[in-house]
């Protein structure tokens, strides 16, 4: 069954609702360093959801899963670190800031320039070994090249490890294994010399048959695996 926000065990009514529909947007590569002044080692994958109410994200390095939200209250209270910049006249504050963060996170090789992004991770001293770390996400970039712009990104955990190996699997897992079998399909209806079988022992291969059937589309999983079918191509 899906993951459900109401799962996630969210501190705040407000960050249930900015989840609210965040499943159904594509995945979008992040590269990130763990010191400031050297080359990006780390690699994750970012769902992203920007509106009028705030932000919301997901972020995960496939071993574990972290979601990081702000309301509108947060993001202008945040705006005040970035107390130069000149907000367009024709974009609230909250849409403004939003803009900005979409490209700082989901675009940077598009726009603006000296992208810089350093991940710190925050373990409990007390949890297990096999616990999720909190994350912070430190991202600097300049703005016509001249205009430095800074923003900090607080990461928790996406509920239990169990919650977040059930988001993986419907979220990326399901519909890479779709995208997977459909071209595959193509292939071999093309005449294709190598038609496929799914190697032993995977997620994508069955005990008893060469092939196991996917879960039916539907929903908001339907438009996840369509968008990230477009985004992986």
């Amino acid at each position: 069954e899906a993951v459900e926000a109401s799962e996630i065990g969210l501190l705040t009514a407000n960050d249930a609702g900015l989840l609210d529909g965040l499943p159904a947007a594509p995945w979008h590569p992040l590269f990130a360093s763990e010191e400031k002044d050297s080359t990006p080692d780390l690699s994750f994958q970012l769902k992203a959801r920007f509106s009028s109410t705030g932000y919301a994200l997901v972020l995960t390095d496939f071993a574990h899963v972290w979601f990081s939200c702000a309301d509108a209250e947060k993001i202008e209270a945040m705006a005040e670190a970035n107390a130069g910049l000149q907000v367009s006249p024709d974009a609230t504050k909250v849409d403004f800031f939003n803009q900005l963060l979409e490209a700082m996170l989901i675009f940077p090789e598009r726009k603006y320039s000296g992208h810089v992004k350093v991940a710190e991770f925050d373990r409990d001293p007390d949890a297990g070994p096999e616990s999720t770390p909190n994350l912070t996400l430190d991202c600097q970039m300049l703005i016509d090249s001249v205009f430095p712009f800074h923003w900090t990104f607080e990461f928790s955990p996406l509920g239990s490890r169990t919650t977040q190996g059930a988001f993986l699997r419907d979220h990326l897992f399901f519909p890479l294994s779709a995208i997977f079998f459909c071209q595959s399909s193509k292939t071999t209806r093309q005449g294709g010399l190598f038609p496929f079988r799914p190697p032993q022992h995977t997620f994508l291969s069955a005990p008893s048959t060469p092939t196991r059937p996917l879960p039916p589309f539907h929903g908001q999983n339907h438009l996840s695996y369509r968008r990230l079918g477009r985004q992986t191509r």
